[in-house]
C-alpha cells in the first residue's frame, strides 16, 4: 500500500523545490558575471588585446641534415642529425631592451613544431634567441632551433633495386592550428645537407639540392605542413659484382652441363643443373632478405627469377636429352643440342642486350632530374643571398652553398 502525504506537506515540498532552484539559478547567474568582470592574468609575452592572441602567426621554416650515419633499405629508415629553425614575428620585442632578451625568450609564445617523419629520438636540444639577421627589413624575431638526432622514415620505391634514386625526406607539422601558426619557407636562408659529414656513403651518393615544399592537404585541414628532400643515389656497382655477375656465371654452369657425355655421366648433367639451382635460390633469398616486403618484383628481383627461369629450362633440357638419348641414339639427341645451344645462347645475350639499355636510358634519365634540381635548388640559394645583403652573416653562409654547386662540385658527386 502506497504511503499515504498530507495535501499541506506535498505544497510545501514543491515551494522548497522551487525556491532551491530559483536561488540555484541566481548563484550561476551571478558567478557567471563575475568570471566576465574579472580579465585573465596577463602572461609574458601575452598580447594585450583579445584580438592580438588570434592573430595568424607566419612562421618561417629552414630544415636541414647535419649528418647521415646510416640509411636502411630494410627498414626504409635514415639515421643522422636534423636542425629545424623557426622564424617568427613578434611586436612585442620593440619594446624591450637588449638586456631583457634572455628572460623574454623564456616566456614567450612558441610554436609546436613536431618532426613527422620521426621514428625514434635519442637527443633533443632547443634554444630560444632574438636577432635582426636575415629578417624583413631587419626587424627583431624570435628564434627557435631545435637539433634532433635519431631515427627518420623515408618513403622508398624499389621498382628500379639497385638502380633506383630515392628522397631522404625531413617533415615538420604544426600542432598549433592553421589560425594561430602556418609554416613556410625561409625567404632568406636555404634548407641544405652536410654532405661531408655523412658516414653513409659507402652505398649511396647523398646530393646537395634541397626541395622544399609546404604541403597543402586542402578542404578542412587544419594542419600545416612543410617537407624537404634531397635526392640519394644507390652505389649499384657491389649488386651488378656480387650478385647479378653471380647469378650470371650460375647460369652458365649450369649451361655448360649439356656439354657433359650423356653415355658415361648421364646423371651427373642432371646433378650439377640441380646444385646451380639451389645456389641460385640461396642467392635469391639472401637479396629478399635485404629488402622490405614488396608488392611488387623490383628489377634486381626480375633478373634474378630470369636466371632461376634460365637454370630450370637447362635443367629440363638435360633430363629430355637423356631420354632422348636411351630412346632414340646419340645422333637424334646431338641434333637436338644443335638446336638447344644456340637458342639457350641468344636468350641471355639479348636479356643483358636489353639491360645495358635500360641502364644507359636509366642513368641518363636519373642525371637529368638532379641537373634539374640542381639548377632550381642554385636559384634559389642565389636569391635568398640577394635578400640578405652584404651585412648579414647568412650571404656568406649561402655564397658558400653556391660554391659548392658549381658544375666541378656536381659532376664530382
Amino acid at each position: 500500500m502506497a504511503p499515504y502525504l498530507d495535501e499541506n506537506l506535498l505544497i510545501e515540498l514543491r515551494e522548497a523545490y522551487k525556491t532551491r532552484n530559483d536561488l540555484l539559478r541566481r548563484f550561476l547567474e551571478e558567478n557567471e558575471k563575475k568570471a566576465s568582470d574579472v580579465s585573465p592574468p596577463r602572461e609574458v609575452g601575452q598580447n594585450d588585446s583579445a584580438e592580438s592572441e588570434q592573430l595568424q602567426r607566419t612562421v618561417y621554416v629552414k630544415l636541414a641534415v647535419l649528418s647521415v650515419t646510416d640509411i636502411s633499405t630494410k627498414s626504409q629508415s635514415f639515421s643522422g642529425e636534423v636542425l629545424v629553425q623557426l622564424k617568427w614575428e613578434n611586436d612585442e620585442l620593440e619594446d624591450l631592451e637588449e638586456s631583457q632578451w634572455a628572460a623574454y625568450c623564456q616566456s614567450c609564445w612558441l610554436p609546436q613544431v613536431k618532426l613527422f617523419n620521426l621514428i625514434k629520438q635519442d637527443v633533443h636540444r632547443q634554444h630560444v634567441f632574438i636577432t635582426d639577421d636575415a629578417t624583413p627589413n631587419n626587424q627583431l624575431m624570435l628564434v627557435m632551433r631545435q637539433k634532433i638526432r635519431g631515427t627518420f622514415r623515408m618513403q622508398m620505391i624499389l621498382d628500379d633495386f639497385p638502380f633506383d634514386i630515392q628522397d631522404l625526406t625531413v617533415t615538420v607539422y604544426s600542432e598549433d592550428p592553421k589560425e594561430v601558426a602556418v609554416l613556410t619557407e625561409d625567404p632568406f636562408e636555404s634548407s641544405y645537407i652536410v654532405v661531408e659529414s655523412a658516414t653513409a656513403p659507402q652505398e649511396w651518393v647523398i646530393h646537395s639540392a634541397a626541395e622544399v615544399e609546404e604541403v597543402d592537404f586542402g578542404g578542412d585541414s587544419k594542419t600545416s605542413m612543410m617537407t624537404a628532400r634531397w635526392v640519394v643515389k644507390r652505389k649499384h656497382k657491389y649488386y651488378l659484382l656480387n650478385v647479378m655477375l653471380s647469378m650470371l656465371l650460375l647460369a652458365m654452369v649450369s649451361f655448360c652441363t649439356l656439354t657433359i657425355n650423356p653415355e658415361r655421366y648421364q646423371h651427373h648433367r642432371i646433378k650439377a643443373a640441380v646444385t646451380c639451382m639451389c645456389s641460385a635460390f640461396t642467392i635469391r633469398g639472401l637479396v629478399r632478405s635485404s629488402l622490405p616486403i614488396l608488392s611488387g618484383l623490383s628489377h634486381i628481383d626480375r633478373y634474378l627469377f630470369g636466371q632461376l627461369v634460365f637454370i630450370f629450362v637447362v635443367l629440363v633440357a638435360n633430363s629430355a636429352n637423356v631420354a632422348i638419348h636411351r630412346a632414340y641414339g646419340d645422333s637424334i639427341r646431338f641434333r637436338v643440342e644443335l638446336v638447344e645451344v644456340p637458342m639457350l645462347l641468344l636468350v641471355q645475350v639479348c636479356v643483358h642486350i636489353y639491360l645495358w639499355c635500360y641502364y644507359v636510358s636509366k642513368a641518363n634519365a636519373d642525371a637529368r632530374v638532379i641537373a634539374a634540381k640542381y639548377l632550381t635548388y642554385t636559384q634559389q640559394v642565389a636569391i635568398k643571398a640577394e635578400r640578405c645583403g652584404p651585412r648579414h652573416r647568412l650571404s656568406t653562409v649561402n655564397q658558400t652553398i653556391l660554391d659548392a654547386l658549381t658544375p666541378a662540385a656536381i659532376a664530382s658527386e
